[in-house]
């Protein structure tokens, strides 16, 4: 039996090209993100671009645009504050979440906040509201 791999994956590893993505390691991550059903399922949405932006514009721009990249720098910036860090993720990183063992406490909080902030993203531009 041969690999099947789902639409959205095939998508974004298009986008992301010449970077191999760790599909499995990414759809399983939301077991340890968030026990949060909400978030779950955005998480599986955003895996999948099953998202409806009304206007002609993609996936990756809704949580990777110019107003967007200077959001997520600043919640980097705050992260590594205050947990005296340095971590950097790759573009896809921020938005699927980095890989991290078990005992990594500052990788796991980080992912949560990956999560919960492309959600605060998605959440604002369905609803036409301004980042403030």
């Amino acid at each position: 039996m041969g690999f099947f791999q789902a639409t959205g994956a095939m998508k974004w590893d298009r986008k992301f090209a010449p970077t191999v993505l760790p599909w499995n390691q990414i759809f399983d991550r939301v077991k340890v993100i968030c026990k949060e059903n909400q978030l779950r399922e955005f998480y599986f949405k955003l895996i999948h671009r099953i998202f409806y932006c009304g206007e002609p514009d993609s996936v990756l721009h809704t949580f990777q645009n110019c107003s967007t990249t200077s959001f997520c720098n600043w919640l980097l910036n705050w992260f590594n504050e205050i947990h005296n860090t340095s971590i950097s993720p790759a573009n896809y990183e921020l938005l699927f979440g980095m890989m991290c063992e078990k005992d990594n406490n500052n990788l796991r909080k980080l992912n949560f906040c990956l999560l919960l902030a492309n959600y605060y993203l998605h959440y604002h531009k369905v609803n036409e509201r301004n980042l403030d």
